[in-house]
């Protein structure tokens, strides 16, 4: 009894049993510290820039949240790969830290029943649908003073007589071609896109302007659309059905994971 009162007396005892009191009030009562990710205006600036140079074509708000999105899920990945030392022995670090990450995930998708394919084809019809073409002849002038006079009589009332326009760099020289409704918003404009989806007859149109130049459009025929049969396409299925799948474990990892974060977007 004597030994131990003299422990209790030393002042060390006294200064640990206080540290872990202190340790314990600050785990339980304190907040769990989130890491952060900043998403400042620069970066959300170049991931614009980028996208847009690659697909040619201006982004939607929608496009720009998505965009930043997953830019934001890529980070989490990528902390998480270097959490469990994926970044071992890898000089591109972070993309294959972010494919490593992924790929750990999409190790756990099993293989697909036959029931699982045709229900996920029958579910994703529209997937393997092809869309609606038009095809289309199409003359091209780089300016009104180009154009030689009375041309859309002249096309109407003699349709089989070739004129020749100017060479039309989207169209690669091609008068007569085959595209989807916003295909050909791209080649010829808003107004003679429109006016093509629309008109009943194999007339030409025209003149339309574009930011291009001028355009005369003929609607030579539709094709409707057609969906790939499930036989033809099994292999293609089997892995879109794997992707998707993996697409599920991924953001059921992201959602454990994202608390653990604190995500600042500066836009």
């Amino acid at each position: 009894m004597e030994f131990k009162s003299t422990i209790w007396r030393e002042p060390l005892i006294h200064f640990l049993l206080i540290g872990a009191l202190i340790f314990a009030i600050d785990r339980f009562l304190v907040p769990e510290q989130k890491e952060l990710i900043i998403v400042d205006q620069d970066s959300i600036e170049f991931l614009i820039e980028k996208r847009q140079n690659l697909e040619l074509n201006t982004l939607s708000e929608l496009e720009i949240d998505n965009l930043i999105a997953a830019y934001i899920d890529d980070e989490i990945l990528y902390r998480e790969a270097y959490r469990r030392g994926l970044n071992v022995g890898d000089s591109r670090m972070r993309h294959n830290m972010i494919l490593k990450m992924r790929g750990l995930l999409i190790s756990e998708v099993a293989l697909p029943t036959n029931e699982q394919l045709q229900t996920y084809y029958k579910a994703n019809l529209a997937k393997y649908t092809t869309p609606e073409l038009l095809e289309t002849q199409h003359l091209f002038f780089s300016d009104q003073s180009r154009v030689p006079k009375s041309l859309l009589a002249a096309l109407q009332s003699h349709q089989e007589v070739p004129i020749k326009g100017d060479f039309h760099r989207p169209s690669l020289g091609q008068e007569t071609l085959q595209g989807t409704k916003g295909e050909l918003t791209d080649l010829f404009g808003f107004d003679a896109a429109k006016a093509l989806v629309e008109t009943q007859s194999d007339d030409w149109m025209g003149p339309f302007v574009s930011n291009q130049g001028i355009h005369f459009v003929r609607k030579l025929r539709s094709i409707p659309p057609e969906t790939a049969p499930y036989e033809d396409i099994e292999g293609y299925l089997r892995m879109d059905w794997e992707l998707t799948e993996a697409r599920k474990l991924i953001q059921l990892e992201l959602a454990n994971v994202r608390n653990n974060y604190e995500i600042v977007i500066e836009r």
